[in-house]
C-alpha cells in the first residue's frame, strides 16, 4: 500500500500542504512530476515553460525522490495500478487550461474505479466550487494568515523506484541547457524572495514600475515561480506583512506589492469560476463585434514589425527574455485588440508562448480585460506614444530591441515615421510605417465599444452577471458609466 504525491505547477518542498499530509499517512510515497507529452501540442506552449518546470523540479529532487516523467497522466496512474495497492493521491487542486481539466475528469473515474481516494488542496487563495464571491476576501486572508504546511521530510517513507528523471534524450539534452530566461526552482525563488522583501529590494517597486528597464530590478520577478509554484503565495504574503508591520521604509510601495498578491488570487479564481474564457468572451455581448482577424496585422504585432517602437520594442524584449513589465504587457494586448481591431484569441497564445510566467487563471481573465471584453472594466487603450515618451524618454528601451533606429535622437525615436524626406536622406533607417494610423484607430475603437456597450441590451445584461457571480459588491450596471481613459 502507498500513497502518491503528484506534483503539478506545485514545485517546491516547502508550505507543500499535499506532500505534507502524505507524509502524516504513514505509507510509503511514490512522488511524481509529470512532463506531459500532450501540452507540447498546445497553442500556449514553449519550451521556455517546460525548461522553467523542469529546473523546478530537478530542485525538488535535490530534497526527495521525485521522478520526472515525460508522460501521460492516465498512462501513469494505469501503470502504477498494475504494481501497487494505491491508498491515497495527493495534490493541489490545479488552475489550468481545457485540457488538464478533462485529464483530471478522466483520471478521477480511473481513481473512483480502483477505490483509490483523491486528495486535492486549496491552492493559493483560490477555492473550487464556488459559484460567486460572498465572504471570498475574508476567507482568502484567514488562509494567507494560516500556518505554513512545512513538511517533516525526516518522517517520509520513499517507494524505492526512484529517483529518476526520464525523459526522451534529444528533450533532455535540451533541458540541461542555458537559456536567457529566469532559472527556475525553489533555491532562486527563496533568493529572489529575500532580496525584494528582506533586502529591501521593493523600494523603488511603484516608483519603476511602469518603466520597461527599470521595472526588471525594481520589481520582484516572483512571477515565474509563483506561476510554476516554486514557493506559494501564501510565503510571499506572510513574509511581505512581517516587513510591513515593522514599519519599514518605503511601507507604501510594501503594500502596494501586498495588494497584487491579492489581485493575483482575485484574477485565478474568476478563471475558476469560469473558465470558458479560455475560448470565449466573458461578457457574450461582444460576440458581434471584433471577430474577422488580418493575419497580415497579427503577425507584424507577433513579429515586432508594427513600426510603432515601443509596441514593436516590447514585443521583441518578451520573445527573447520572457519577462515584460504589466504596463507594457496591457499596452501590447490593447494595440492588438484595439489600434489593429483584432480578436484577442488571435493573440492570446503567442503571449502566453511568450511569458516565462504564463500562469492560465491571470493570463486569459486579464488578456479580455485589456480586450474590453469583461464589460464591466473600463476601456483602456493605451497611446504607445506616450507610454514610451512617459517611460523611456531617453528612448534606451527602444534603441535596444530596434537596432535599425538607434541612431534617431531622442524627439524622433518614438515616432520615426515623422522624420522629414530630408532626415531620411541623412539617417537612412530600415524599419517599416506603421501599420495603421495610431490615433484615428484609437479614436474609432474608443467609440465603437463605448456605443457598444452603451446600447447593446445583451451588454448590460452580461454585466449584471459578472457583477453578481465575481465581485463581493451589487451594483446596477444599467446606472453604472462606461469609463473610457484617452491616451493613457
Amino acid at each position: 500500500m502507498i500513497s502518491i504525491v503528484w506534483f503539478k505547477r506545485d514545485l517546491r518542498i516547502r508550505d507543500h500542504t499535499p506532500l505534507k499530509k502524505a507524509i502524516e499517512k504513514g505509507l510509503p510515497i511514490l512522488a511524481v512530476y509529470l512532463v506531459e507529452p500532450k501540452s507540447t501540442t498546445k497553442e500556449e506552449f514553449d519550451f521556455r515553460h517546460m525548461k522553467f518546470a523542469f529546473d523546478c523540479a530537478a530542485d525538488v529532487q535535490l530534497h526527495i525522490p521525485l521522478q520526472i516523467l515525460y508522460r501521460d497522466a492516465v498512462s501513469f496512474f494505469q501503470a502504477v495500478l498494475k504494481k501497487y495497492k494505491i491508498d491515497g493521491v495527493y495534490s493541489y487542486c490545479e488552475t489550468g487550461v481545457a485540457w488538464t481539466y478533462e485529464r483530471d475528469r478522466e483520471l478521477t473515474q480511473l481513481l473512483r474505479y480502483h477505490n483509490v481516494n483523491w486528495h486535492e488542496f486549496q491552492n493559493g487563495g483560490v477555492q473550487r466550487g464556488r459559484s460567486n464571491r460572498t465572504d471570498w476576501d475574508q476567507q482568502w486572508r484567514r488562509f494567507m494568515q494560516t500556518p505554513l504546511d512545512t513538511p517533516d521530510l525526516k518522517q517520509a517513507i520513499w517507494v524505492n523506484d526512484g529517483p529518476g528523471t526520464f525523459m526522451p534524450e534529444g528533450i533532455a539534452t535540451s533541458l540541461k541547457s542555458d537559456t536567457p530566461f529566469q532559472k527556475g526552482g525553489e533555491a532562486y525563488a527563496l533568493e529572489r524572495l529575500n532580496a525584494f522583501i528582506d533586502q529591501q529590494g521593493y523600494l523603488m517597486y511603484q516608483k519603476h514600475i511602469s518603466k520597461p528597464i527599470a521595472s526588471r530590478d525594481s520589481c520582484s520577478r516572483l512571477s515565474p515561480y509563483l506561476a510554476w509554484g516554486a514557493i506559494s503565495i501564501r510565503q510571499v504574503y506572510q513574509r511581505s506583512m512581517k516587513v510591513y508591520l515593522s514599519n519599514p521604509p518605503g511601507k507604501r510601495a510594501l503594500q502596494a506589492f501586498i495588494s497584487r498578491l491579492h489581485w493575483h488570487c482575485h484574477f485565478v479564481q474568476k478563471f475558476e469560476m469560469e473558465d470558458r474564457m479560455e475560448f470565449e468572451n466573458l461578457n457574450r455581448g461582444f460576440d458581434a463585434i471584433r471577430y474577422d482577424v488580418d493575419d497580415d496585422l497579427v503577425n507584424a504585432w507577433k513579429n515586432g514589425l508594427t513600426g510603432v517602437p515601443m509596441i514593436d520594442a516590447s514585443m521583441r524584449c518578451v520573445k527573447a527574455t520572457g519577462y515584460l513589465n504589466f504596463r507594457m504587457r496591457a499596452m501590447l494586448v490593447s494595440f492588438l485588440t484595439h489600434q489593429l481591431w483584432q480578436p484577442w484569441n488571435s493573440g492570446v497564445h503567442h503571449l502566453a508562448q511568450c511569458f516565462t510566467d504564463f500562469e492560465p487563471g491571470i493570463h486569459f481573465p486579464q488578456f479580455q480585460m485589456q480586450a474590453g471584453t469583461t464589460g464591466i472594466n473600463q476601456f483602456r487603450i493605451y497611446n504607445p506614444v506616450k507610454q514610451g515618451q512617459d517611460h523611456d524618454s531617453d528612448g534606451s528601451f527602444v534603441r535596444q530591441w530596434i537596432p535599425e533606429i538607434a541612431s534617431l535622437p531622442n524627439e524622433l525615436i518614438h515616432t520615426p515615421w515623422k522624420m522629414t524626406p530630408i532626415e531620411r536622406l541623412w539617417t537612412p533607417i530600415d524599419y517599416p510605417l506603421p501599420v495603421v494610423d495610431i490615433e484615428n484607430s484609437a479614436r474609432h475603437a474608443r467609440d465603437t465599444l463605448f456605443a457598444y456597450s452603451k446600447n447593446n441590451p445583451l451588454v448590460r445584461a452580461e454585466n449584471y452577471r459578472i457583477l453578481m457571480r465575481h465581485t463581493t459588491a451589487i451594483r446596477d450596471v444599467n446606472h453604472r458609466r462606461t469609463e473610457i481613459t484617452k491616451d493613457d
